[in-house]
């Protein structure tokens, strides 16, 4: 697309991050209270969402921004807008954004500018706002969409890492996508794994699942894999996991190189991410670390009534009892 090959020739560009809510139906592992409001319910520590009148605000800057950047010929060769949560889908904030914004800027935006609207999203929303997304989609062919799909494991192993989704929900929702992003040319799937402690040894079936996917859709346009592992918190980030374990991320880092779709964008810069998450891997992980996971947590699987050993089996590797 030519979003990404303006970045490889090095055109100026802006980048606009706007975080929209921290409402949020789902309470990952690594995330907090401050961007999620499941998480939130949960420890029952409140956080400030983005107040309406505050949210109106922004919309009426960026505007500002807008005419006045393009009165000036100083705007941008190509601006990213990039929407975060929380969930976006979980808020109508995204839809009042792109409607009361995005629609303008297709309509305004100068000949030969590059607009992005980056969404991230987990996927776990009602299908009516997969519907009006598109619909905005179809209505703004000025503006190119790409996604950043989070998940990182398959089945009871994601619901776990991804507190309050429902796997086969995530399932039908992506099939769903999928159908219709063929039918746009502005839109382009792409994916983030947020690799952690949890998830990183059995990665191989996450790959193997999107790629059984993207096959049984028919999905023949260019996929993007976007950078993304845990560093914080401490006893979720990659670093925690044993390098005994080094093996199964070469296969999986084989397996994307050789039998993963080969229509990924610059498929050789993310094999580049999954071999620094490789290094990453291979190093000592202190028993002070460890002890600091068990704390962690046992205290999430106290509050969720869950058992992370149940369905990870390298889960023992990870803590260490103190009392034990």
């Amino acid at each position: 697309p030519a979003f990404q090959d303006s970045i490889v020739e090095m055109k100026p560009f802006d980048f606009v991050e706007i975080e929209l809510t921290n409402r949020c139906n789902m309470a990952c592992v690594y995330c907090w209270e401050g961007l999620s409001s499941r998480w939130q319910k949960e420890t029952g520590k409140k956080m400030p969402d983005t107040d309406d009148a505050i949210f109106e605000k922004v919309i009426e800057l960026l505007k500002e921004y807008w005419i006045n950047e393009q009165s000036k010929k100083a705007i941008a060769n190509m601006v990213n807008f990039s929407i975060l949560g929380g969930e976006p889908f979980f808020t109508e904030h995204m839809f009042k954004f792109l409607n009361d914004f995005i629609v303008y800027v297709n309509d305004t935006k100068p000949e030969g500018m590059q607009v992005i609207v980056t969404v991230t999203t987990n996927l776990n929303f009602p299908e009516k706002k997969l519907i009006e997304f598109f619909e905005i989609v179809e209505k703004t062919p000025n503006i190119q969409y790409i996604t950043q799909i989070s998940s990182e494991a398959v089945g009871r192993k994601s619901e776990l890492i991804r507190w309050g989704s429902n796997w086969e929900k995530y399932d039908k929702t992506l099939g769903d996508f999928m159908e219709l992003a063929k039918k746009h040319n502005n839109i382009m799937l792409g994916f983030g794994c947020a690799h952690n402690s949890l998830s990183l040894p059995y990665v191989k079936e996450y790959f193997e699942y999107l790629n059984n996917k993207l096959l049984s859709h028919n999905y023949e346009d260019e996929i993007y894999m976007h950078t993304n592992w845990v560093d914080k918190p401490k006893h979720l980030g990659i670093s925690m996991v044993d390098r005994k374990h080094l093996t199964k991320i070469d296969e999986a880092i084989d397996y994307f190189k050789n039998e993963f779709t080969d229509k990924v964008y610059d498929k050789h810069m993310y094999l580049q991410t999954l071999n620094t998450v490789r290094n990453i891997v291979d190093s000592d992980v202190s028993d002070d670390s460890k002890i600091k996971a068990y704390d962690e947590l046992s205290k999430i699987e106290k509050r969720r009534n869950i058992s992370f050993a149940e369905h990870f089996p390298h889960y023992s590797e990870l803590i260490k009892n103190p009392d034990k």
